[in-house]
């Protein structure tokens, strides 16, 4: 079941993200080292906090947003399915989160 307050999202938010930036951090470790072992694990989680502060705050404060209105301009959201809406605004998010966080990253 998908977030329905704001205290649900801020929480389903911060899991998500966590999750994400983790994640991606751990890809592009390993691919820098051409490994994976626990030593990149432990790595990820050393390097991964300020990019997932800046992540958290766009996604949260910024994509979300974007994600609905232009999902509710895509769709006719009375009539589809609550989990096609979700999965289509989560995905907008995506779209739009991973260009901005690569040009970060660089």
């Amino acid at each position: 079941m998908m977030p329905k307050t704001k205290f649900q999202s801020f929480i389903f938010t911060i899991f998500m993200v966590f999750l994400m930036v983790f994640c991606m951090t751990i890809y592009t470790l390993s691919i820098q080292l051409g490994t994976l072992n626990s030593q990149v694990f432990y790595m990820a989680i050393k390097e991964m906090w300020l990019e997932y502060i800046v992540v958290f705050l766009l996604i949260f404060f910024v994509m979300t947003n974007r994600s609905i209105k232009t999902a509710r301009k895509m769709t006719d959201f009375k009539t589809i399915s609550p989990i096609f809406m979700t999965l289509l605004i989560q995905c907008l998010t995506v779209c739009q989160i991973v260009p901005v966080i690569t040009l970060f990253a660089i």
